[in-house]
């Protein structure tokens, strides 16, 4: 997901010293909780934030802490009025390091909001600045932590895949009617997804042979879908409910529930049966 993606659905709560709302140039209404008096964020540099996302109910839709990695947002080069009418670029452009601020965005004024958002009216996005840093420091840092996590979760993947395919594997295992096979690893006993909820998944995928197709790890990022709304293959559909938020477990896919006898070449070919390590690391709830 891109940085202005990041932005619009993911946010934390910070503490609240409200002085009014004033409006942004744009006309969005906002309100700065907390200032350090520090200097604003640079065009060109990366701002790192803690956000989250609350509907008029005052219910938390998406947050931030529940991702391992903070969101971040580039402050742009060039203006332009597609950036302009952004309602978060031009709060973040007011806040410094150590700020906290929400702006109140109409969702008739998201375009695509997702369907987990469609029963408000408005939406606040809190915003708490950690640190504003040099891109190509940022840059730099980032490709070096990915580069880390992605040896380390492969080598934890392999680990898993091996025990899986030798049955050796400490696992609940699961037999769903459709022949998908779930193995629960870690059972932490929390809430599972259901049909409408938004999820995100860290995965690492295999053929049978071991064989590596496709990971999350990679683009240092989690792949979401919705339960029962498309976005992903089907022995996901059927499959990630059985984990509960937090666990991880083995999925084991039949073809006819992954990408079908024709494949989808050049990556999967025909009738290949698929085998994920998946973490499922975030819920939020549908209507």
């Amino acid at each position: 997901m891109k940085y202005v993606s990041l932005l619009i659905f993911i946010l934390l709560v910070s503490c609240t010293t409200d002085s009014g709302w004033d409006k942004l140039p744009n006309g969005y209404e906002y309100v700065l909780h907390t200032s350090s008096g520090k200097p604003n964020p640079k065009k060109g540099e990366v701002v790192i934030l803690d956000l989250e996302v609350i509907d008029d109910q005052g219910k938390t839709l998406d947050n931030s802490r529940d991702a391992k990695q903070k969101p971040s947002f580039v402050i742009p080069m060039e203006d332009s009025e597609e950036l302009r009418r952004n309602p978060l670029i031009g709060l973040v452009a007011l806040m410094a390091e150590g700020d906290s601020a929400t702006v109140r965005v109409p969702l008739d004024s998201l375009p695509n909001a997702p369907a987990t958002f469609q029963h408000s009216s408005y939406l606040d996005y809190v915003l708490r600045v950690y640190t504003v840093q040099d891109a190509e420091l940022y840059a730099e840092q980032q490709k070096t932590i990915q580069e880390r996590q992605l040896a380390r979760y492969t080598a934890d993947a392999e680990k898993v895949f091996n025990a899986y395919t030798e049955n050796t594997l400490d696992a609940t295992e699961t037999v769903l009617p459709s022949g998908i096979k779930v193995a629960l690893i870690k059972d932490t006993k929390k809430e599972k997804p259901q049909p409408g909820d938004m999820v995100s998944v860290n995965y690492y995928g295999f053929f049978r042979d071991g064989s590596s197709f496709d990971n999350s790890y990679r683009a240092g990022r989690p792949f979401s879908f919705t339960i029962g709304q498309g976005g992903a293959i089907r022995g996901w559909q059927l499959g990630i409910p059985e984990i509960p938020l937090g666990g991880t477990a083995v999925l084991d896919i039949p073809y006819e529930y992954a990408y079908g006898a024709q494949g989808n070449p050049p990556v999967i070919p025909p009738q290949s049966d698929l085998i994920f390590f998946v973490e499922l690391e975030n819920i939020i709830k549908g209507k």
